[in-house]
C-alpha cells in the first residue's frame, strides 16, 4: 500500500514517482497476437493518456499501419472490418492526424450497406464491435444512421456488462444528438447490481476521464462511485482482459501528475504543516471568543451592575465595584492576546521560552487590569 495525496501546488517533483499502477500496466501492452481491434483500441488508449503512456504508444504505432494496409489491400464489406475502421480513424484522430477521407467514406458506405441487409454477424451482436463503429463516426463528424441507433437501443436493452455499457457510452457521448442515450449507457455502467471487480472498475474509472474532454462537463454519476472504482484500480491487477487494461492505463496516465507517492519525510512535513494550521485556527478562535465576550459585557456594564445589585441587595454600589469590573474586563482581554501572540510565536518560530511565557501571561494581564481599573477611575 502506498500513500497517495493531490500535488501541492509549488512543490517540485523531487521525492515523487509514477504511481506502481502505470508501471504495471505499461510492462506487457497487447502484441503482434492480439485481435487489431484490441491493439488500435489500445493505441488511442495510451495516445490519450499523454505523456506518461507514451513508451506504450510507441510499441502500438504498428497497428495503424496494419490498419491502413487492410482497408487499402485486404478489405472486406463486413462487421469486423467496419469495427476496425471506424476504431482506426478514432485511434488516428488521437495521434493528431486527420483521418483520410477515404476511409470515413468506405466506413459510411459499409455500415450502409450492413444496415440495409441481413447478415449472420449483426452490428449489435457484439457491443465492442458496435462501440468500435459508433467512435468513428463521431470522429469523423458524421450522423449514425437510424439503423446504428436502433441497434445500440437493442444492446441497451439486453442489459450490457458494464465494460461495453461504458465503451458504447462514451463512443455515443461523442454525437450532439446522442447525449440521453449516451447517458443510458453511463447508467448502465454504473449499475449497482454489479461486483466491482479490476475490469468494471478500469472502465467506470476510464470513461469518468472520457466524459470531461468530450462532452465538457462531468460524468453525471455519484462522484463516490468514481472514487471507489479509481482506487480499486490502484490497489489491484487488472490482468487478461486486453481492453480493461488499456482503460486503465489511460485513466492512471490522465491522473499521474495529481496522484503521486511522496517521500516519508514530505508527507511528515505536509502533516505537520496541517496540524500547525488547525492549532492557529483554535488559538485564533479562542482569543476572539473571550475578547468579543468580555468587550460585549463591558459595552453593558451598567445592565451588569445593576444585576450584581438585585443577587447581592446592595442598593447603591460603589465605584470599586464598577473599577472592578472593568479591570477584569481589561485583564481577560490582555491575557487572551497575550496567549495569542506567545501560541503563535511557539508553534510557528519554535522559540524556547524558559519560562518567559508564563511570566508573560502572568504580568501584562495584571498590568492591563490595573491600567483599566484606573482610566476608569479618572
Amino acid at each position: 500500500m502506498v500513500p497517495l495525496r493531490r500535488r501541492v501546488k509549488g512543490r517540485g517533483g523531487e521525492g515523487t514517482a509514477v504511481i506502481e499502477t502505470m508501471r504495471c500496466l505499461s510492462d506487457d501492452p497487447p502484441g503482434d497476437g492480439a485481435p487489431l481491434l484490441d491493439r488500435l483500441f489500445a493505441s488511442e488508449c495510451a495516445h490519450r493518456g499523454g505523456v506518461p503512456a507514451r513508451a506504450v504508444a510507441v510499441k502500438l504505432a504498428p497497428a495503424i499501419r496494419e490498419a491502413q494496409w487492410r482497408t487499402a489491400e485486404g478489405w472486406e464489406a463486413d462487421v469486423p472490418h467496419a469495427a476496425e475502421l471506424g476504431q482506426a480513424i478514432s485511434t488516428s484522430a488521437a495521434m493528431g492526424s486527420d483521418p483520410p477521407q477515404e476511409w470515413i467514406e468506405k466506413l459510411t458506405t459499409t455500415v450502409s450497406e450492413l444496415t440495409g441487409r441481413r447478415t449472420r454477424l449483426r452490428l449489435d451482436s457484439d457491443p465492442v464491435l458496435l462501440a468500435a463503429v459508433v467512435r468513428g463516426y463521431g470522429t469523423a463528424r458524421q450522423v449514425l444512421p437510424a439503423g446504428v441507433v436502433e441497434s445500440a437501443e437493442a444492446l441497451l436493452a439486453r442489459r450490457p456488462a458494464p465494460s461495453e455499457a461504458a465503451e458504447m457510452a462514451e463512443a455515443l457521448a461523442r454525437h450532439e444528438d446522442q447525449h440521453e442515450l449516451s447517458g443510458d449507457f453511463a447508467t448502465a455502467a454504473f449499475a449497482a447490481s454489479v461486483p466491482l471487480d479490476a475490469v468494471c472498475a478500469a472502465s467506470r474509472w476510464w470513461l469518468a476521464e472520457r466524459w470531461l474532454p468530450i462532452r465538457g462537463r462531468s460524468l453525471g454519476v455519484d462522484p463516490e462511485l468514481v472514487r471507489q472504482a479509481r482506487l480499486v484500480v490502484l490497489s489491484t491487477r487488472v490482468h487478461g482482459d486486453v481492453r480493461a487494461r488499456a482503460m486503465a492505463l489511460e485513466a492512471a496516465a490522465r491522473n499521474a501528475d495529481r496522484l503521486v507517492v511522496d517521500t516519508v519525510e514530505e508527507l511528515a512535513a505536509a502533516g505537520a504543516s496541517s496540524s500547525k494550521r488547525r492549532t492557529t485556527e483554535v488559538y485564533l478562535w479562542r482569543a476572539s471568543s473571550s475578547v468579543a465576550a468580555t468587550l460585549f459585557a463591558m459595552a453593558n456594564i451598567d445592565p451588569l451592575v445593576a444585576w450584581i445589585d438585585r443577587v447581592t441587595g446592595i442598593a447603591t454600589p460603589s465605584a470599586l465595584v464598577f473599577q472592578a469590573i472593568f479591570g477584569l474586563g481589561c485583564a481577560v482581554i490582555a491575557f487572551a492576546v497575550v496567549k495569542l501572540v506567545v501560541g503563535l510565536v511557539k508553534l510557528h518560530k519554535d522559540v524556547e521560552m524558559r519560562g518567559f511565557d508564563s511570566a508573560v501571561e502572568l504580568f501584562i494581564p495584571l498590568i492591563a487590569a490595573l491600567a483599566g481599573a484606573i482610566l476608569h477611575q479618572g
